[in-house]
């Protein structure tokens, strides 16, 4: 063939790419919190991609119940990513910070299914869930305390009855 011929099926290939591209990168919170890292008594940062989800799969034994639902539970997941900060006091932290992530997950395909408020204790608990043609391929946790922010962003498919059988000591299903 020519490269005329090559040409419109080539752009057709990578418009595909980048519309599935796209999905993926929807479900992945771009966070840029750096301002309180500098502030926090304590930073932890995960960064877990597919090919770490498939090696800490492949260590898993099917022999141990809870290592067993453990590998269940990542079975469709791409990535996990986690940002946390501790302070030393309240206030160090402000709702600007907390409505630049919630603004994210305003963009289509996310919805939120659990809030929880405490305003006396300064909590804020929620869950949100990315989908693409009906099916589950994100979540997000927030967990907010007075001198703790916590952003957990799961990027592909979430299980939930099998996430929260890990550690319970529950058998798997066969």
């Amino acid at each position: 063939k020519s490269n005329f011929e090559r040409g419109p099926d080539m752009k057709l290939r990578i418009l595909a790419i980048l519309s599935i591209a796209s999905l993926l990168f929807g479900q992945r919170l771009q966070l840029n919190l750096d301002h309180l890292a500098k502030k926090a008594a304590k930073v932890e940062d995960v960064n877990v991609d597919g090919s770490m989800m498939q090696m800490a799969g492949s260590f898993l034994s099917d022999k141990d119940n809870d290592e067993k639902q453990a590998k269940k539970a990542i079975k469709g997941m791409n990535a996990v990513y986690v940002r946390s900060f501790k302070f030393d006091k309240p206030g160090e932290f402000t709702d600007a910070d907390i409505d630049a992530v919630r603004t994210q997950l305003q963009a289509p395909g996310w919805s939120r299914m659990v809030s929880s408020v405490d305003k006396k204790a300064g909590k804020i608990e929620e869950v949100y869930f990315h989908k693409t043609n009906g099916k589950s391929d994100g979540m997000v946790v927030l967990d907010i305390k007075p001198t703790k922010f916590e952003v957990v962003n799961f990027v592909g498919a979430v299980d939930m009855g099998k996430l929260s059988d890990v550690g319970s000591n529950k058998k798997p299903e066969q």
